[in-house]
């Protein structure tokens, strides 16, 4: 009984650490611009279904690879020339996607959808 309910308690705290929420999401627009130190960063401005804004952005500067900049700027703009949704995933758990704050730079990945 005990390695039955240690089992269950291993699985049940390594999936808390894997987890993470996902909002899909309209893209209104896709730029990259300088902020005011003179850091390029890459916005990507969504719609959330309660009808307000919010956005995603990396700065060009952070440690992302190249190829990891390619494929956030790519991966909005597709969205936004095709129609498509966003589904963006956050680091936390549980999280309301109409609570969203007005810009978020933490979101681990982006995936479209229909």
């Amino acid at each position: 009984m005990k390695k039955v309910l240690s089992a269950i308690l291993l699985l049940a705290s390594s999936n808390m650490a894997f987890s993470y929420s996902e909002c899909i999401m309209d893209v209104d627009s896709v730029y990259v611009t300088s902020d005011d130190g003179g850091a390029e960063v890459i916005w990507i401005e969504l719609s959330k279904s309660d009808g307000s804004s919010t956005a995603v952005y990396k700065d060009l500067s952070s440690e992302l690879s190249e190829d990891q900049k390619n494929r956030i700027y790519s991966m909005g703009l597709t969205a936004f020339t095709s129609g498509k949704r966003l589904k963006v995933r956050y680091p936390e758990n549980g999280l309301n996607c109409d609570s969203l704050g007005a810009a978020r730079k933490d979101f681990l990945g982006l995936r479209m959808v229909k």
